[in-house]
């Protein structure tokens, strides 16, 4: 589970920060800063992220 850093809207990158890095976050979801994502994938130097669910901060939790 990552923090939003910069608000993240379909079609429109923006930041996440997962473990003290920033990265750039895509979703087909939006996201305002402050809320709580997973991370679904990655492409290079960005993280694909949705919402957090019970089972998926489980998972993201046994991988950090």
């Amino acid at each position: 589970v990552v923090s939003v850093t910069q608000a993240i809207r379909p079609g429109q990158n923006g930041r996440v920060e997962f473990k003290g890095a920033g990265w750039q976050a895509s979703s087909d979801q939006s996201f305002e800063p402050g809320d709580r994502v997973v991370i679904t994938g990655l492409d290079g130097i960005r993280v694909t992220v949705t919402a957090v669910s019970s089972s998926s901060a489980a998972d993201q939790e046994a991988l950090s």
